[in-house]
């Protein structure tokens, strides 16, 4: 299995080595393009010594080198609609990247009948060729690096060292004038096919001087070309050496914050230097005073082992009722500190509970003011409505009772209309019957066809009328269907208030509820507090006892021959006896007291002073 998977990584390496290889070889192929294009072009403008335009061969073969060398490893992008975005696409996104770039864009954008993505990149190529601006363009686009990542493939020669060659290359173009016609039809017809034979008919083209194979018509023509191409290198050399001081010069502010960042580096490597050497002599004080205390408690040790030895034989006869005693006693405190624990948990989290229920509390009443304010909007929104819904109704009246008399007029002009036709019917027939008579009646006929002409123009003043009338009516529908769906809306918003309104309610009842429970929560609290006060109490009155009990020590009978209380002397008739609590010996008179301690089960004998202690504990 480890074979097979060795084998794998060595094909895949390989295969990877043969892709580098590959882009590397496509790489210098356009870079070599580019430079005879560029070396041609300018050949021919120095031969010419004119303004190039677009029906010139060497500067259509440079554009096509241009659009290669923009769509080499291109990733394709799609745009919301499906379509392709090239070149052109790449060239949007860095629209803000400088003054000038932003007004070659809005310039290219403004060119008519460009249908195509590929068509606005050509456009782009040659409008920064006319501005002479096409070698900073392309350094702009190779000095942003995440755009290229962004819009092309690794092995790019926009990503790579040759974009930067390519791009100093094209800054020689700047010494030639162009012209070029930006018609946008033609920026969409196909790429156009690159011609090598007028590179390579003489030999290897790159080696050759720049003015080789041009025919020499006479010795003064000769000079001319010469001292022009002579002038256009001293311009170019020029902004090149404009552009490598600049380069020089932002280098040397880099350098002097790179030396002043190392003097500051520097000085602070001696300053730490200083701490570590006197941190290492602390260290050895340290060492020197460490070793001395190690001896004094070693001493120390020495002696308490020997008083300890000392007191483990007296100690050795009382120590098995004080082993129970301790035991039981630390029982009970391990409890005690259990209880105390899980009520400081739970003291814990109702004060978080009681945090969180602080902030819903609020939110909620953050929530109740925005929207009592939606509910004053809304409610000035409603007036307003019903303001505009009366006026709307009343203007609707008074086009009404305009329409009644409007119509009723119109039905008496079509009564007239209709006896003015009988009236004509009835004229046509007497004058068909007195054809005769037709110079007797001209005059009548005259004033007939007056009477008729004004007829005429009342009846098309009428139709100018009942258009207008329509039109009116139309749009009054309009207006109507317009105020429906407002009071719709409006029926929707009043729905919504009543919901608001709900909601409030509901959000009053939640808060009181949450009041009701905090109150709960806080007597709670205070309930806590009181128990973990009694319980710090007995916590306190069981240290003093523990205290007590350590400080309690038997005392053998050969050390005291006097009462510890009264200095009476022991004899055969005043005998001793031991106080069960602090370990003491006094006369019967002086221990004459019984009481229980927390370590007996009954009331044992106790000193006077033992005694008053006790009672005093118990009494708090």
């Amino acid at each position: 299995m480890s074979g097979t998977g060795a084998t794998d990584r060595e094909s895949v390496s390989l295969q990877h080595s043969e892709e580098d290889a590959y882009k590397a070889v496509e790489r210098n192929n356009l870079l070599n393009m580019a430079k005879l294009a560029i070396k041609g072009l300018i050949e021919s403008a120095m031969k010419d010594g004119k303004v190039l335009d677009d029906s010139h061969t060497k500067l259509q073969q440079l554009c096509i080198v241009l659009e290669y060398i923009v769509d080499h490893r291109l990733k394709v992008k799609k745009n919301l609609l499906g379509g392709k975005r090239g070149f052109w696409g790449f060239v949007e996104t860095l629209e803000k990247a400088s003054g000038d770039f932003q007004e070659t864009v809005v310039a290219v954008k403004g060119i008519p009948g460009i249908k195509t993505v590929t068509g606005r990149g050509r456009a782009f190529l040659k409008y920064s060729l006319m501005q002479k601006r096409i070698g900073d363009y392309f350094k702009l686009m190779v000095e942003n690096q995440a755009a290229l990542r962004d819009w092309y493939q690794p092995g790019a020669l926009l990503c790579c060292e040759e974009g930067v060659i390519t791009a100093g290359l094209l800054v020689g173009l700047n010494t030639i004038d162009y012209t070029v016609v930006m018609r946008g039809e033609d920026f969409d017809k196909p790429v156009g096919v690159l011609d090598f034979s007028q590179y390579f008919k003489d030999g290897n083209y790159l080696e050759k001087p720049l003015l080789e194979g041009v025919e020499k018509k006479s010795d003064d023509e000769d000079q001319a070309v010469e001292l022009s191409r002579l002038l256009d290198q001293k311009a170019y050399l020029e902004e090149l050496n404009k552009k490598l001081e600049s380069n020089v010069e932002k280098l040397q502010s880099k350098l002097q914050t790179k030396e002043n960042e190392n003097s500051s580096l520097s000085e602070t490597v001696s300053n730490l230097e200083k701490m570590l050497t006197s941190v290492t002599t602390e260290k050895e004080k340290f060492k020197l005073i460490v070793e001395g205390s190690q001896y004094e408690l070693k001493q120390q040790i020495e002696n308490i082992r020997d008083d300890r030895t000392a007191q483990i034989d007296s100690l050795q006869t009382s120590r098995d009722g004080l082993n129970d005693l301790y035991s039981a006693s630390r029982k009970q405190l391990n409890s005690e500190i259990e209880l105390r624990q899980q009520i400081e948990q739970e003291l814990m989290a109702q004060k978080s509970i009681r945090h969180e229920k602080e902030v819903a509390l609020k939110l909620i009443e953050k929530n109740v003011h925005e929207k009592q304010d939606q509910l004053i909007s809304l409610r000035k929104q409603l007036d307003e409505i019903k303001s505009a819904n009366v006026k709307l109704q009343d203007e609707l009246k008074k086009t009404k009772h305009s329409d009644e008399g409007k119509t009723v007029k119109i039905q008496g002009l079509e009564k007239r209309v209709s006896q003015l036709s009988s009236a004509n019917k009835s004229l046509d027939e007497k004058l068909q019957q007195a054809h005769v008579k037709a110079q007797q009646m001209d005059k009548t006929a005259r004033e007939m066809g007056e009477k008729l002409q004004v007829i005429t123009l009342a009846k098309s003043n009428v139709e100018a009328d009942l258009t207008i009338e329509k039109q009116w009516r139309t749009s009054l529908q309009g207006e109507l269907q317009q105020e429906k769906d407002r009071n719709v809306e409006l029926v929707a918003h009043s729905k919504q208030l009543s919901s608001l309104k709900k909601e409030h309610a509901e959000l009053k009842e939640k808060y009181v509820t949450l009041q009701e429970t905090v109150s709960e929560q806080e007597q709670a609290l205070i309930d806590l507090g009181v128990s973990l006060s009694s319980a710090k109490q007995k916590i306190s009155d069981l240290e003093a006892d523990k205290a007590a009990m350590k400080e309690s020590v038997w005392v053998d009978d050969s050390q005291v021959a006097a009462c510890q209380n009264c200095n009476a002397e022991f004899s055969v008739a005043k005998r001793r006896h031991h106080c069960r609590n602090c370990g003491g010996i006094f006369c019967y008179g002086c221990s004459d007291n019984r009481v229980q301690l927390p370590s007996s089960a009954k009331p044992v004998r106790v000193c006077d002073n033992c005694y008053h202690h006790v009672l005093g504990l118990s009494s708090r």
